[in-house]
């Protein structure tokens, strides 16, 4: 998860990892276009997808 993270989160409440709001507006934008609205479940296969890539990167 550690891709995009704002530095420092875990100095400030709430103490959850946050993507920087530019990260988070690329993403939107690449996937869905200008009027796409995300759907919860690709958030869900989103986060799966980094898990998966940080136990690939680890071997």
């Amino acid at each position: 998860m550690g891709r995009a993270q704002v530095k420092g989160w875990w100095y400030h409440p709430p103490f959850i990892p946050r993507f920087e709001p530019n990260y988070i507006e690329f993403r939107l934008a690449t996937q869905y276009g200008d009027d796409g609205i995300p759907e919860p479940n690709d958030l869900v296969t989103y986060l799966h997808w980094c898990r998966d890539m940080d136990r690939i990167r680890r071997k």
